[in-house]
């Protein structure tokens, strides 16, 4: 394999496009990609690896888009990715604004940055027209944020790349340099609606509440005592329901999501989550005066923890070059492609 070291000439290069690379950045960012409405930023990705000389460009039933190293060998198959999708949704103003050589807009860094950084390798190593033993696929992923539950990523795990196993996978989904990611966190999410008749606050008391009781959940939940070790997270990222101070409200909704570095501690939380939700819809019931019981949906999602080993490959390929950069290299638990 032809060595690519970070020589001046390189750097050099990386610092005269510098700005066409913001420029991309900038107008990647201020096309919104909401959970499930990721395909306008798609498109104009895939029309950016047209223009850098991707071959084999590929958008899946879910979403993903693909794009093949034009100088890839036989050998092992490696994507390098970065999700597509941001946490806003569609209403939010994506607009890029420049304070000096800083960007601010919701997504710039997660995870624009990281399709810029996809779009500056395959500009690089076509420039330096550097031959792979192995195959080389850049990836823009669906789904990594919560509610898209990793389904891009998952779709590549189960049916590999043109139906074809991946020897590698590499995400570019963190601001830190430094920071190699190689533990998954564990995690689990709720999302708890309940439903009632409603009514005015004061004639129709005696009614199940499904704010009171959704408020009660989540105090409940929250109330399991967190280790110190393993790091174990409890967050209600969403609690809405009602419309007027004196009305019962007819419906309330809480989103609740429980994260450990152990799989185990989870198990555990989950147990808690289960039980103290069951527990106080069950008191909302038998408490009521008139009126039927609490309507229940409940929707429930995982994604399973895991690990890299320091030994690995990859790992020192990658702290390899953070060290080569001189970046203190940390190991943080994350949740991400």
């Amino acid at each position: 394999m032809e060595a690519v070291t970070l020589s001046s000439r390189i750097l050099a290069a990386a610092e005269q496009r510098n700005e066409s690379w913001t420029a991309d950045h900038i107008a990647l960012c201020e096309i919104a990609a909401p959970p499930f409405g990721e395909g306008p930023r798609g498109e104009a990705f895939a029309a950016r690896l047209q223009e850098l000389g991707l071959l084999e460009l590929t958008t899946d039933e879910v979403g993903n888009v693909y794009g093949r190293y034009p100088r890839s060998g036989s050998g092992p198959r490696l994507a390098v990715s970065a999700h597509l999708d941001t946490v806003f949704g569609p209403e939010v103003d994506c607009t890029v604004t420049r304070h000096g050589s800083r960007l601010r807009a919701p997504g710039i860094s997660d995870d624009v940055a990281g399709l810029v950084l996809l779009l500056a390798l395959a500009e690089h190593l076509g420039e330096a027209e550097v031959e792979l033993p192995g195959e080389l696929w850049l990836v823009a992923t669906v789904g990594e944020e919560n509610v898209g539950n990793l389904r891009g990523a998952r779709k590549i795990a189960a049916d590999g790349v043109q139906g074809r196993p991946l020897d590698g996978f590499i995400t570019l989904d963190t601001a830190t340099p430094g920071h190699i990611i190689r533990h998954g966190t564990h995690s689990h999410n709720f999302d708890v609606t309940l439903s009632g008749p409603g009514g005015h606050a004061w004639g129709d008391f005696g009614v199940v509440n499904p704010s009171l009781t959704v408020a009660r959940i989540v105090a409940a939940v929250s109330g399991y005592a967190l280790p110190t070790a393993p790091r174990t997270t409890i967050n209600c990222g969403i609690l809405e329901g009602g419309f007027a101070p004196n009305a019962i409200p007819q419906q309330a909704r809480a989103h609740l999501n429980l994260r450990s570095e152990s799989g185990q501690e989870l198990g555990r939380l989950i147990e808690h989550a289960s039980q103290a939700i069951a527990a106080e819809i069950a008191t909302a019931n038998a408490g009521r005066v008139h009126g039927p019981e609490l309507g229940v949906q409940s929707e429930v999602s995982s994604r399973p923890g895991g690990e890299t080993a320091l030994e690995s490959r990859l790992v020192r390929a990658a702290v390899a070059t953070a060290e080569a950069l001189g970046q203190p290299v940390a190991h943080p638990y994350s949740s991400t492609d």
